[in-house]
């Protein structure tokens, strides 16, 4: 049995109550203050907690600020190193070039869109020039020619002509067109150059054939002149004559070379016109082309080329014509391989 109980258990009820009512009294206040020492505690630790934690969420929040900062400043350092970087590389990579160019590279601007003008470059405004040249002379564009440039000097090229300072797309055809080679009127001129044996005539008219183009279309021309039982001779072989010095003949083959032809050292070819792998035959006195199949002689006069070589047997050759596919017959003594074309 507890104390408690051993005291109360003979004790007057009414003395009991009085003694329950004293130690209520006595113990509330303890109650009371050890809940409030309690409660002033967990302030405190709050306090102290909440200050802990509020420091590290301050400091927290600063290394954020600052990490942040930081980044923005990594980044635009990056940034400035990469631009530097990339400008010394551009820098090395060309002579004259500044470190400190950190602009980015765009893609050029065409230039030769319509009109045409003053401050237009490119192909379009170089063949305006081809064609003046062509047309005009060396003196309408007589310090640039066909530079691909539209300045001051074709300004004055076209009012010369008779144009207008701006193209557009129909004047450029135009233009074009007017200063185009005509093939026949070559050709017709160069026929009578030959036939005339005027080196200078044929090096005036060959000169007036710029390109593959112009060429071909001369030689087309030029093949019509030969009657339909001779071989039709190129225009190459026809200028660089038999009658020509070795000097006027290397002119000759310098200008052909300028226009595009290729010449190996025995035969010339171009794009179109296949290489042959047979000698040339030029005769050498008048003399007698034999068609067996047909039953057909033909009279040629000397230093005429006639052919290619295919084969000699008993004092004959066989011989297959000029860009036709037919074979005839030559006394070997009347013919010799021609090298200088």
């Amino acid at each position: 049995m507890s104390t408690w109980a051993s005291f109360t258990k003979n004790q007057n009820p009414k003395f009991l109550a009085m003694a329950e009512q004293t130690i209520n009294t006595n113990q509330q206040p303890k109650k009371k203050n050890y809940k409030k020492a309690i409660l002033i505690g967990l302030g405190v630790a709050a306090t102290a907690v909440g200050g802990f934690f509020g420091w590290k969420w301050l400091k927290g929040k600063d290394n954020v600020t600052h990490t942040e900062n930081d980044a923005d400043d990594a980044g635009e350092t990056k940034s400035q190193t990469s631009s530097s970087s990339s400008s010394q590389s551009s820098g090395s990579g060309s002579s004259g070039s500044s470190w400190m160019n950190t602009s980015t590279p765009t893609t050029p601007v065409r230039k030769d869109e319509f009109p045409l003008k003053k401050g237009s470059k490119g192909e379009r405004v170089k063949a305006v020039q081809d064609a003046l040249l062509y047309k005009y002379g060396k003196t309408i564009l007589p310090k640039y020619g066909a530079d691909g440039d539209f300045g001051s000097e074709l300004e004055a090229g076209l009012t010369k002509a008779g144009y207008p300072k701006q193209i557009d797309e129909s004047l450029y055809n135009i233009i074009l067109k007017s200063g185009s080679l005509n093939a026949k009127s070559t050709a017709t001129n160069l026929k009578k150059a030959i036939d005339s044996k005027s080196y200078q005539g044929i090096l005036d008219t060959v000169k007036t054939i710029r390109n593959l183009t112009d060429y071909k279309a001369v030689n087309e021309e030029y093949k019509k002149f030969t009657d339909w039982f001779l071989p039709p001779v190129q225009v190459v072989t026809a200028a660089i004559a038999p009658f020509l010095s070795s000097d006027q003949r290397d002119k000759m083959r310098l200008e052909f070379i300028r226009i595009g032809l290729k010449f190996d050292g025995k035969v010339w070819t171009l794009s179109g016109l296949p290489a042959q792998e047979h000698p040339l035959l030029i005769t050498t006195a008048p003399t007698e082309l034999i068609d067996p199949k047909n039953k057909v002689k033909v009279k040629v006069p000397a230093k005429m080329v006639v052919g290619y070589k295919l084969k000699e047997k008993n004092g004959l050759t066989l011989m297959r014509l000029l860009e036709r596919n037919l074979k005839v017959i030559v006394k070997s003594s009347t013919v010799k391989i021609y090298e200088k074309h």
